[in-house]
Order: C-alpha cells, then sequence, then structure tokens
C-alpha cells in the first residue's frame, strides 16, 4: 500500500497530512505583572489566558449543556504538558501558545486514527478513559460555550478540512468533523497554487486578518489539509487609561528595559505565596480572566514555571482573593510560531509520523503526518 503524507505544521497551528493537518492560535490580549497594595518594582511574569466556564453567558443557558469535567482535566493536561516541554527547549524565550487552538486540530484527526495511531494521539491528548464519542461530544459542547464568551468579547473557534481532488475520504470521518467540530470541507486541486491563497485567505477571514496565511506550499504528495483558527479580542471588565500610562522601567531575564506601564488602583483577584505573585484579571462580563504571575524578589520565571502541574494550577486557582490593590502592567506584543512535531512525538504520538501510522478510520489508503 502506498504511503501518502500529512504534514503537520503549527505555528497558529498547522498540521497537515500529505494529509495536512493546521491549527492556528490567534494572540489575545496579554498583560504582564501585578503588585497589589506595596508596590514593587515590576520583575519579568508569565501571563496565562485562561477561559472559566462558569454559565454566565449572553446565550440562554438552557441551551447550553455543562462541561463534560473529563474532558476540561484533559485539556489541563495536555496544555501544562504541551507548554513544559516545548519551554525546556528554550527556557528564555518568550513563549505564545493556544492549546485549545492545537487540541481542535488533533482532535480532528484522531477521529481518523485507528489502532495504536489512535491510541497515541489520544495519550498525547492525555485523555485517559474517555472514548472517542465522549470526547466529540464534550468538545462540541466546549466549543458551542466558548462561541458565547459574553460582553465586550470576540471568541471564534473555526475549523476546516481542504481535501486533494479525487483523494478518497470516509465519510463517517467528515461526517464526525463537521458534526462535532463545524468543520468547513472542500475539495481542491492541490497543484492549483490558487489553491494555497483559497486557504490563506479563510484563514486571515477567521482571525479578523490577524493571520494572513499559514500554507506556504503543497505538494501532489498532500492529500489533506485540517486547520484551526482560533481568535480571540477582549475588552478590559475595568480598562486601564491612558492618562496612566508612562515610562518606567521592567525588569526581564536579560535586564531592564523602559516600556509604556499601565497602571491603576482597585479591587483585584489576588494570590500570594512563597516565591511569587499572582493577579487575575477579568475580561468583558468576567467569563474570561488574563492569569499574570509574577516571581518574587528572588526568584525566577523559571523556577515560577517548574512548580506548575494540572495539580497546583486547580490549587491556585481555588485560592484567589479579593483584595484592594494598586497594579503596574506593561504593555505588549507577542508572536510565536512554532514546529510541534517534536514536542508532539515527545508527548507520545510519534508513530503518527512515522510511516507506521494507521489512518484507516481517514481513508483506505496510507496517511502519515509530515512536517
Amino acid at each position: 500500500m502506498k504511503n501518502h503524507h500529512l504534514n503537520r505544521k503549527i505555528g497558529g497551528s498547522l498540521l497537515a497530512l500529505s494529509l495536512m493537518l493546521g491549527v492556528i492560535g490567534c494572540t489575545a490580549p496579554a498583560s504582564q505583572s501585578a503588585d497589589p497594595l506595596p508596590t514593587a518594582s515590576p520583575a519579568n511574569s508569565f501571563p496565562i489566558a485562561q477561559p472559566s466556564i462558569d454559565g454566565s453567558t449572553s446565550r440562554p443557558t438552557s441551551m447550553l449543556k455543562p462541561m463534560n469535567p473529563k474532558l476540561i482535566a484533559a485539556q489541563t493536561r495536555f496544555s501544562w504538558n504541551l507548554f513544559s516541554i516545548i519551554h525546556k527547549k528554550d527556557p528564555q524565550k518568550n513563549l505564545f501558545i493556544s492549546p485549545i487552538s492545537i487540541s481542535q486540530a488533533i482532535a480532528m484527526i484522531y477521529n481518523g486514527a485507528s489502532a495504536e495511531t489512535q491510541t497515541a494521539i489520544g495519550s498525547a491528548l492525555a485523555l485517559e478513559d474517555l472514548s472517542l464519542d465522549d470526547f466529540n461530544s464534550a468538545n462540541e459542547d466546549l466549543r458551542n460555550a466558548l462561541e458565547y464568551p459574553g460582553k465586550d468579547i470576540q471568541l471564534s473557534i473555526a475549523n476546516s478540512i481542504w481535501t486533494n481532488q479525487d483523494t478518497p475520504i470516509s465519510p463517517n470521518f467528515i461526517r464526525r468533523n463537521q458534526q462535532f467540530y463545524n468543520a468547513k470541507v472542500e475539495s481542491l486541486d492541490f497543484n492549483n497554487k490558487k489553491s494555497i491563497g483559497i486557504i490563506n485567505n479563510w484563514v486571515k477571514r477567521n482571525t479578523q486578518g490577524k493571520i494572513e496565511g499559514i500554507v506556504d506550499q503543497l505538494s501532489e504528495a498532500d492529500r489533506l489539509i485540517l486547520v484551526n483558527a482560533t481568535y480571540f479580542k477582549g475588552e478590559w471588565s475595568s480598562p486601564f487609561t491612558l492618562d496612566q500610562t508612562t515610562p518606567q522601567d521592567f525588569s526581564a531575564p536579560d535586564g531592564k528595559k523602559t516600556v509604556p506601564m499601565m497602571a491603576k488602583r482597585g479591587t483585584f483577584r489576588y494570590f500570594e505565596m512563597e516565591g511569587l505573585q499572582a493577579v487575575a484579571l477579568p475580561y468583558g462580563d468576567r467569563r474570561l480572566n488574563l492569569y499574570v504571575f509574577l516571581p518574587k524578589n528572588g526568584q525566577t520565571l523559571d523556577t515560577v514555571i517548574q512548580t506548575l502541574t494540572p495539580k497546583t494550577w486547580s490549587q491556585w486557582m481555588s485560592e484567589f482573593r479579593t483584595v484592594p490593590g494598586y497594579l503596574q502592567l506593561p504593555r505588549f506584543k507577542m508572536e510565536s510560531k512554532l514546529e510541534l512535531q517534536k514536542p508532539l512525538s515527545e508527548l507520545g504520538m510519534g508513530i503518527a509520523f512515522s510511516d507506521k501510522a494507521n489512518f484507516s478510520s481517514l481513508s483506505t489508503q496510507g496517511y502519515f503526518i509530515l512536517v
């Protein structure tokens, strides 16, 4: 049986299987540095955008299903596992990833995997005892909930499948991805250069122009491209003001820098323990938050990151308390482009990138993922 390759590039995120599978993660407003009450000199911090699904939404709550706790737990494990592996490769580098965007793309191709390959991908996604049917249903519920994030927030999760013309694809694979992931499905001629523009224009539209393209080239060997485009734009529940933004020193691992530092007084959800401080900054009607972690004097960002696990994250989230304080936060912009074959292989799905891959639930032809 002839093997075709699936390209996988995840930078936003693109995954491809010649089959090409793509995931695109878009930037969200992020901020760094917190210090309620006694004013400390801002040091390097660790921002995290974390959705907190509590049922508050602009959509009637009767239309939303409660989140499957097994999926939330799996998504948390996958996020921290992936982050830890990538961070260890270059601890001094700024890192920005969208785990939900990456996991959505992997979830689509998971529906085409069989036997050992399916088990390996499930292990990488940290699914444990979550069945494929329950996994798909839970992802549908999560996507539906996130599409109604509340006032002053734009959040969209768009999926698409692009097939090379005349490529035999399992109708069940297409049906599942359309039903549970609302995937757009379209057949193109990958030999025609216009196909690159069609895919990239879809990406651009679904990220409000923030990501102009993700596919650089296509070949006849490419049989299928799966893309996730996640877009988020949120207004602070309590905005910073321009007249309170001034140039100040910011301590980073490579030395102090002068940056535009925002500031405000108010009440904040705040957490403190030995070695770090943290603050939660809500968007819109407070369903979604940015969590900012600040190492205390004498501590490094890497030390804080090493303590982060799904267990400690859950514990810390329960210990945030509302307190009055004074917050200083630098304005910044961050971009990342990552190749994820090695990190995902370290998570256990290396077989999916080899000629031993089994995607028989996708096609009768042999496929594997190729970066």
